[in-house]
């Protein structure tokens, strides 16, 4: 790993060079190597370009996601630390979320501004300098699984409503992934089987949507939950997939990429944007403004 500074190389974007790298990969070719192809060497930061399907738009930010957690495990490697830098992480998948619906909106939201609060870390998006909705991320439940999911979503629409004046249902969650935010009694509960492990129940694309419909549906502070709560992954999490790319020394890059490329998403991220994009529209013909 301690190599990888001196390797990292920008991805080409022709489609010679993509085949150039899947040569590659059937080669001798070093896991370093590999990851090398899809790395900026101007910052030595992983970043994901054209191997990313641009017409899923899931793909696209789980993998920037991904990247974050990436480029802070090389982090960390580098200076000896036993644990990524927490803050540091929070701050870079802020920087990535900004990125992300500032390409997805400001083109057809004029005056829209959005950036992450340090309160929170919460996704602010402004119209006419009024804030008009939240976003709140986590890359899993963690210790709000379950039943305390509810209470943090309260919290943060409190914090949404005291300290920007957004309403409760302007307030929106995005997590990345159901992995390490479960327990297996309590989804037991919630769909009225009993589970093999964990682990089994998610790969069962039927029991995971069943167990998302009824989690999203008892959140009782939302007139209507499922257009403001977004899970992305059921068994893929971004911070196991980094470490999965950092570790390849079985030539499974390429099929990394592609699972993620063709990975069947639990929402849309394109209704999220939707979802925001009527509500800024609305706010500027409530303001005699049209976009």
């Amino acid at each position: 790993m301690s190599s990888l500074k001196d390797i990292l190389l920008s991805i080409d974007e022709s489609l010679k060079s993509i085949a150039l790298s899947l040569e590659k990969l059937n080669s001798t070719s070093s896991p370093d190597e590999k990851l090398a192809l899809s790395s900026n060497e101007n910052d030595e930061e992983i970043v994901f370009g054209d191997e990313i399907n641009p017409d899923h738009k899931e793909s696209q930010l789980f993998m920037d996601i991904t990247g974050v957690y990436i480029n802070e495990e090389m982090e960390r490697q580098r200076a000896g630390k036993s644990k990524k830098a927490a803050r540091r992480v929070s701050v870079k998948l802020g920087e990535v979320l900004v990125q992300f619906f500032s390409n997805e909106l400001s083109n057809s939201i004029m005056d829209l501004k959005i950036e992450r609060s340090k309160i929170g870390g919460l996704i602010i998006f402004t119209v006419e300098e009024t804030p008009i909705a939240v976003l709140k991320f986590l890359t899993d439940l963690g210790y709000s699984r379950g039943e305390r999911f509810y209470e943090v979503i309260q919290e943060v629409q409190n914090l949404a409503e005291d300290v920007f004046g957004v309403e409760k249902d302007n307030v929106f969650f995005l997590i990345s992934s159901l992995f390490n935010g479960i327990e297996k009694s309590y989804v037991e509960k919630m769909i009225g089987e009993t589970l093999e492990s964990n682990q089994v129940f998610l790969l069962n694309k039927q029991q995971v949507q069943l167990f998302i419909n009824n989690y999203i549906n008892k959140a009782s502070s939302y007139e209507d939950p499922r257009s403001n709560i977004y899970f992305m992954a059921a068994d893929i999490h971004p911070n196991n997939l980094a470490n999965d790319f950092l570790d390849d020394k079985d030539g499974d890059y390429y099929l990394m990429i592609d699972n993620v490329n063709h990975y069947d998403w639990l929402s849309s991220i394109e209704t999220l944007v939707d979802q925001i994009k009527e509500i800024a529209k609305a706010t500027l013909m409530g303001g005699n403004y049209h976009a």
